[in-house]
């Protein structure tokens, strides 16, 4: 019938109702996008087909995106002559343990007692 808020309908001249004054004030891509693009994207078959292809595309997104996990392995960035990769093999083949010498740190957070009633 009429009415129906125009739903899948392209105005002409494009799918923004623009005068031809205002065509010729666009550049050569908003003019695409004004005229052709927007014929394509309200033609009512494709725009089914769009939200069809998005939703596939999401859930296979989603499937594979669950399906991720850490590596078994950690990477080895460097090749294994390298001086890196040397140092942390030899690094790794010291454990740590309660017998290990530590020095003691004292961390001092002011000066208590000091007279600063004459300091400006």
């Amino acid at each position: 019938g009429t009415g129906g808020g125009g739903e899948g309908k392209v105005k002409e001249g494009g799918g923004t109702g623009l005068s031809a004054e205002k065509q010729e004030e666009l550049r050569w891509l908003e003019r695409f996008f004004h005229n052709q693009y927007t014929k394509y994207v309200l033609a009512t078959p494709v725009k089914y087909v769009n939200v069809v292809v998005f939703l596939v595309i999401l859930i296979i997104g989603l499937v594979l995106s669950l399906q991720l996990q850490p590596p078994e392995e950690s990477e080895q960035w460097f090749p294994a002559n390298h001086m890196f990769e040397k140092m942390t093999q030899w690094y790794e083949g010291m454990a740590a343990s309660g017998e290990d010498v530590v020095g003691e740190v004292t961390l001092v957070y002011g000066i208590e007692g000091m007279d600063t009633s004459d300091a400006v």
